[in-house]
């Protein structure tokens, strides 16, 4: 029985360049920090909208 690379969490048998997997993760991780940003931005607006409608 051979080891196919999936105790490592690499899949053998994939034709998808490590090079195209690395800049893909990076570009997704770029995104996801925007969208932390967003949501942070929003939070600040929604506080800010709730104590203005407290007067």
């Amino acid at each position: 029985m051979t080891l196919n690379g999936f105790g490592n969490g690499t899949v053998v048998d994939s034709h998808i360049p490590m090079d195209c997997i690395r800049r893909r993760k990076e570009q997704l991780k770029k995104e996801i920090q925007e969208i932390r940003e967003k949501i942070a931005q929003c939070e600040i607006e929604m506080s800010m909208i709730q104590t203005h409608s407290n007067d």
